[in-house]
C-alpha cells in the first residue's frame, strides 16, 4: 500500500467517462508531464493548431476540442503504462515502492493545485482545465490500481494480467474502445 492518501475529489472524478477523439493518432499537447507532474496550459497557438478528425459522422462528444485534447493524454498514457509495465515485471515491488509513492504524491498534489488555482484560463479555453483535471484524476486512479493489483496479487499474477490484458489501464482501453464501437452506430 502506498503512503499517501488520495483525496474523494480524486476518485470521484477519477471514474468519470472519459472520450478521447480516437481519430487523431499523434501526440500534441501534454497536460502533466513528468517528472513535477504538475498541469502545463498550452499556448493558445498550440490549442488552435490541433487537428480536427476528417470524419464528423461518431457522434459530438468524441469530437470536442476536449476530446481532442484528451487524446493526447490517451497515447501518452499507452506509452507511459506499457512502459511502466515492462519495468513492474522486471524490478521487485519493494524496489519500487518508493518511485511510485513519489509519484502519486506529486500527480496528487499537482491536481490539488490545479483543482485550487484560480481559473484563469483565456476564453474559449477553460476546457483545457476540465481535460486536464479529468485525465489528471484519471491518470492517479489507474496508477495506484495497478500499483495496488501489483503488490497484492504478485508478480505472477501482474504477468498474466498484462498478458491477458486485464490490468487497470488495459481495462480502461477496451472499455473506452468498446464505448466508442457502441455510441458510433
Amino acid at each position: 500500500m502506498l503512503d499517501v492518501t488520495i483525496p474523494p475529489a480524486i476518485t470521484a472524478r477519477g471514474k468519470k467517462t472519459l472520450r478521447p477523439c480516437l481519430a487523431v493518432q499523434e501526440y500534441g499537447p501534454l497536460l502533466w508531464v513528468a517528472p513535477r507532474y504538475r498541469c502545463f496550459q498550452p499556448p493558445s497557438y498550440l490549442l488552435d493548431s490541433m487537428p480536427w478528425p476528417t470524419t464528423r459522422s461518431i457522434g459530438r462528444v468524441w469530437e470536442t476540442r476536449a476530446a481532442v485534447l484528451g487524446s493526447y493524454q490517451w497515447w501518452m498514457m499507452l506509452k507511459d503504462h506499457k512502459a511502466r509495465a515492462a519495468r513492474w515485471t522486471t524490478v521487485p515491488a519493494s524496489g519500487l515502492h518508493r518511485e511510485v509513492t513519489v509519484e502519486v504524491y506529486k500527480r496528487v498534489a499537482g491536481w490539488i493545485a490545479l483543482k485550487d488555482s484560480p481559473d484563469d484560463a483565456e476564453e474559449g479555453e477553460a476546457y483545457v482545465r476540465d481535460v486536464a483535471l479529468d485525465w489528471g484524476a484519471k491518470l492517479i486512479c489507474l496508477l495506484v490500481e495497478e500499483w495496488e493489483f501489483r503488490t497484492k496479487d504478485g508478480l505472477q499474477a501482474y504477468v498474466a494480467a498484462y498478458k491477458a490484458s486485464k490490468l487497470p489501464w488495459q481495462r480502461f482501453v477496451t472499455d473506452t474502445e468498446h464505448l466508442f464501437k457502441s455510441e458510433a452506430r
